[in-house]
């Protein structure tokens, strides 16, 4: 199970990623066809349940998580980070507000290894230090 729930958590990070930047560049896109074509599946009813629940309530609370994130970012704005930084921050956050049972370590521990494998080098201290001080 552990692979699979950590393919689950790198899907939930592109489709956060790629819903940031379609609106970005204010394209509009089926959310559910997103979630699908990343996650591989035939259909949407076949996407398991914990990638849907953290990408739709990343994406519904989105503006909220931001207000959350902004004051912990010293000299920076959250629209200056890039996208793959604050789609780990919005998932992760979303994890923790949003859907139950999730210890905090456990969603630190999975974003330092999403910002490790796809930020640069020491950028998941970033992510790291940013988790740490809002959960």
């Amino acid at each position: 199970m552990i692979s699979s729930r950590n393919k689950a958590h790198a899907s939930i990070l592109f489709i956060v990623y790629d819903s940031l930047l379609y609106d970005k560049f204010q394209v509009e896109y089926d959310i559910k066809e997103l979630i699908t074509d990343i996650v591989g599946a035939e259909n949407y009813d076949e996407v398991d349940a914990f990638v849907k629940e953290v990408v739709i309530k990343t994406l519904l609370h989105e503006k909220e998580l931001i207000k959350e994130i902004e004051p912990h970012l010293v000299k920076w704005t959250f629209n200056r980070l890039p996208l793959l930084t604050q789609a780990i921050l919005l998932s992760s956050l979303a994890k923790r507000k949003y859907v139950s049972n999730i210890d905090r370590n456990v969603i630190i521990d999975v974003a330092i290894n999403l910002a490790k494998k796809y930020l640069k080098d020491n950028d998941y201290r970033f992510v790291n230090a940013i988790l740490d001080n809002i959960l």
